[in-house]
């Protein structure tokens, strides 16, 4: 039986990036923290729902031209814009926590985490514009230009 068959070998290389990662980073990043994550995801969350943040950024992205902006209320529309911008809030902290480490380590694991979690969230956008019709599609994409279907 040779050395790299033995199930408890471990590569010099992944030992030495082992001790690295460790050496750079503080211990406090390397464990999950997930009461306090939470509790600073929610106190973040409800001060945005109190100072109206999510609905105003939700109408500065949708409202591009002047004449739309003359016409800025807090409409439904800008509150639902403004809960799914907080849906993607928080599946971006807990992806940054609970999701699994990836290969590549630099600047810091959370940020790769956080970044898949976009990407996750990207996929699942685009999954839903695929199922919809093409008019319900167009209508939708109308939350980033509202040129589009012209």
């Amino acid at each position: 039986m040779t050395i790299s068959n033995d199930r408890n070998y471990k590569s010099i290389r992944a030992l030495t990036m082992q001790a690295h990662e460790h050496e750079e980073y503080s211990e406090f990043f390397y464990k999950p923290h997930t009461l306090i994550s939470l509790a600073i995801l929610l106190a973040l969350l409800f001060f945005m729902v109190q100072t109206n943040f999510l609905e105003n950024f939700a109408a500065t992205i949708s409202l591009s031209n002047e004449e739309n902006k003359a016409k800025s209320t807090l409409s439904g529309e800008f509150k639902r814009n403004g809960a799914l911008i907080g849906v993607c809030i928080a599946f971006v902290a807990f992806g940054s926590i609970h999701l699994p480490n990836t290969l590549m380590t630099r600047p810091h694991p959370l940020f790769w985490r956080a970044l898949l979690a976009v990407f996750t969230l990207y996929a699942m956008f685009i999954t839903y514009l695929f199922l919809l019709p093409l008019d319900e599609a167009r209508t939708t994409l109308k939350i980033f230009d509202q040129d589009l279907g012209k």
